[in-house]
């Protein structure tokens, strides 16, 4: 998937990372992302056992800071090495981020179309033994914890 110039292969300096852009079936942005700061490196040709995890899942919201707010309350995470703005923002870290974008900004690259309000549901393991859902919409989000072990699961491996 190529932006408006033309480019399809894009270096971000700040994140320190290669992506290049692609639509699913259904034309949902897809991206595939080289973290350089990850101990991954490899020499081999690429191919599907290069695919380690997804890194990032992105997230529409009428309210950006308010999204990014319930977030990290929910979740404690931080915002992720680049400034958070009312239209753009991520959280987490290079091994997980959520990417809240506002519902009228274009996704990356700029191909002319608008995010939208599609429904996500993610599962996330944020700690050893607790797992939780996010639901978008409704907006900002719905978070609910499916899984807290107790201190005795975590002794043992939960």
């Amino acid at each position: 998937m190529a932006d408006t110039a033309g480019e399809d292969e894009f270096f971000f300096s700040k994140w320190n990372a290669h992506a290049l852009y692609f639509a699913d079936p259904d034309g949902n942005v897809m991206e595939l992302i080289a973290r350089h700061t990850l101990a991954n490196h490899t020499n081999r040709p690429f191919d599907s056992q290069n695919i380690l995890t997804i890194s990032e899942i992105g997230l529409t919201a009428t309210n950006v800071q308010q999204t990014m707010a319930v977030l990290q309350t929910a979740l404690g995470i931080t915002p992720h090495r680049v400034h958070s703005s009312d239209t753009f923002t991520a959280l987490g870290d290079d091994h997980g981020l959520l990417i809240v974008v506002d519902q009228a900004r274009p996704w990356f690259p700029d191909t002319g179309r608008v995010a939208g309000s599609l429904p996500v549901i993610a599962t996330v393991a944020q700690e050893p033994g607790q797992t939780y859902r996010i639901s978008v919409p409704p907006c900002p989000c719905s978070i609910e914890i499916v899984h807290q072990c107790s201190e005795s699961e975590s002794e043992v491996g939960g």
